[in-house]
């Protein structure tokens, strides 16, 4: 049986993290360690997955690894051994590099499952805000930025339905349960 690879994507404050985590607790039992790899990227490693980046701020995931390159290459290589789950704003909704990937996972016979999250641009402006909150910074004043991204994720999504990939288009909520499911925690 091939290896699932879960791309989480989604605007600014769409709830990519929120399902990560929300995964990772779902998960809590089966969890093993944390790992660098030769790259430098972090992995949490359980028993059905490994998640790239670090988690350990508000905003996490491949949000907290230095590019894009060093992303694809530790989903690559994790993906040769086990079930992966990535997100983050800087690798989730692109479309070209998300083609290129799947080539690569395709040689390794893994499987990439887009899941993109459906909500709605005010609600992200909101989540964005209560992050800030918490971190004891004023609101955003301009959010063209989130708009931007957010325009990205159904273009991308959009384009990754034309060319045969079928993504998820769902809530945060639904992410969660649509992941456990991919990863047999149903």
């Amino acid at each position: 049986m091939s290896n699932v690879v879960i791309s989480i994507r989604g605007s600014n404050g769409a709830g990519k993290t929120w399902v990560a985590r929300k995964v990772m607790d779902r998960a809590e039992q089966d969890f093993v360690k944390k790992v660098n790899l030769s790259n430098g990227v972090l992995i949490n490693v359980y028993t059905k997955f490994v998640i790239i980046g670090s988690y350990d701020r508000v905003c996490g995931g491949c949000d907290t690894v230095k590019t894009p390159g060093l992303v694809w290459d530790a989903v690559v290589e994790c993906a040769e051994h086990s079930n992966v789950i990535y997100e983050g704003v800087i690798v989730g909704n692109v479309y070209e590099p998300t083609i290129i990937l799947n080539e690569r996972l395709k040689a390794i016979d893994a499987r990439l499952v887009p899941i993109s999250l459906n909500t709605p641009f005010e609600q992200c402006v909101a989540n964005v805000n209560a992050r800030r909150a918490v971190e004891g910074k004023p609101p955003i004043e301009k959010t063209d930025n989130i708009l931007t991204n957010d325009k990205k994720n159904i273009s991308s999504a959009r384009k990754l339905h034309v060319a045969g990939f079928n993504p998820h288009w769902v809530s945060a909520e639904e992410a969660v349960e649509v992941i456990c499911k991919e990863l047999g925690y149903v």
